[in-house]
């Protein structure tokens, strides 16, 4: 079952890449841009690749400076950039990665086509996901509490708090009950599952930890009689050496990974690679010591159906880098 869901996610992401021009890379932290059908390097690694904001897989959205620019990748035009005048650009709610700006000093969430979705009545600093379709909005040490219903906003309380947290309590009957908390602020405040507030205590707590005696003030531990369970290993690739090459055989997927004997490959994330340059030395008492380094480092797509990196040429040759039929 694993394998046919990875050839079937693998068979996706090769469709919504066949529908774009264009696509990142990322050459020691520095992102560029490549031309999918030559795999010419048409914008040089020059972005800070963390300022990438994954929210539309049409588009490469990069935060410079106070502004969010926007690539497209199927024309290769820069769209109208997005004025940014908010720390925490995104907020993501009920599965989706919204962009939060503020305008005409309103909080506003953009969407994944960066049209204006949900409107607030005032500006926030901070929007957070909580659970079931509720969120909080951060205003200094205010906290409004609202329920997404429809890509409308509904707002359910307003409470004097800084942090919220998840927490357990152990009832009489060995049974324990969820609830979300709140704190930070001069009370503390406890809501069920469907944030019906439950109580409200008299009593500022500045710790997370501080809350587990607040609820349950006999400090029971809830204990697995199975023991710790160790997480199993899953092993991303098999590898191979030649004469001048090391080979990838990438589990569950029809294709393998060769390159340079020099080099490394590592997974990064479900739909990139990243190369690393290995650096041998010798110590004073003559022990090999290996470092690598984002700083030497490349970093690629892979379009599954026709064996092809992601990753303009000049810098494959660097690596040596093949994409082969398994």
């Amino acid at each position: 079952m694993r394998k046919i869901l990875l050839v079937i996610f693998y068979l996706t992401i090769n469709f919504a890449q066949s529908q774009n021009k264009f696509e990142s890379f990322v050459i020691n932290e520095k992102l560029g841009i490549v031309e999918i059908s030559t795999l010419s390097e048409y914008i040089a690694p020059t972005f800070d690749s963390y300022k990438k904001i994954n929210i539309n897989s049409d588009f490469i959205t990069i935060r410079q400076n106070d502004s969010l620019r926007i690539f497209d990748k199927k024309n290769g035009n820069w769209k109208k950039s997005i004025y940014l005048n908010s720390d925490l650009l995104t907020a993501y709610i009920d599965q989706r990665t919204y962009i939060h700006i503020i305008e005409n000093n309103k909080s506003v969430l953009l969407d994944s086509v960066f049209k204006p979705a949900i409107h607030f009545p005032k500006a926030y600093s901070q929007i957070q996901y909580i659970e079931r379709s509720f969120f909080y909005a951060q205003n200094n040490n205010t906290l409004d509490i609202y329920k997404l219903t429809k890509k409308t906003s509904v707002l359910k309380h307003t409470i004097d708090a800084k942090f919220y947290s998840t927490e357990k309590k152990h009832n009489d009957d060995g049974s324990t009950t969820d609830y979300i908390m709140f704190y930070g602020g001069d009370a503390t405040y406890q809501f069920d599952l469907d944030f019906t507030l439950i109580k409200k205590f008299e009593k500022k707590i500045t710790e997370e930890y501080e809350l587990n005696y607040l609820l349950d003030p006999s400090n029971k531990i809830s204990v697995s009689p199975d023991g710790p369970k160790t997480k199993e290993k899953h092993v991303e690739f098999l590898e191979e050496k030649t004469t001048d090459k090391i080979i990838y055989t990438v589990i569950d997927s029809s294709f393998k990974i060769a390159m340079n004997l020099d080099f490394v490959l590592k997974k990064f994330g479900e739909n990139e690679f990243i190369v690393y340059k290995v650096f041998s030395t010798v110590d004073k008492d003559g022990r090999k010591i290996t470092s690598m380094g984002a700083k030497d480092s490349y970093r690629f797509k892979i379009q599954f159906k026709e064996l092809k990196a992601l990753l303009p040429i000049k810098y494959q040759n660097e690596i040596g880098l093949e994409v082969l039929q398994k």
